[in-house]
């Protein structure tokens, strides 16, 4: 299942699942007030530090950042 999921998104399944919780982190960031420790939770991620650094991967900065541009 995880090669046809692959082949047909061409990424694996984990990313995918991260990205779409970075996505969803994005809209969170810039339409709230909340911390980012809880949109990092509301979105699935317990360990801010680990939510900090996917985040930072996919986005190219920090979710500190990506809400105070």
């Amino acid at each position: 299942l995880s090669i046809k999921f692959k082949k047909d998104t061409g990424i694996n399944f984990n990313e995918y699942v991260q990205r779409y919780r970075i996505e969803q982190s994005l809209r969170m960031l810039k339409n709230s007030n909340k911390k980012v420790c809880d949109v990092a939770k509301a979105v699935g991620y317990n360990d801010i530090k680990h939510f900090n650094i996917i985040f930072k991967k996919i986005m190219g900065i920090t979710p500190y950042r990506y809400r105070n541009n």
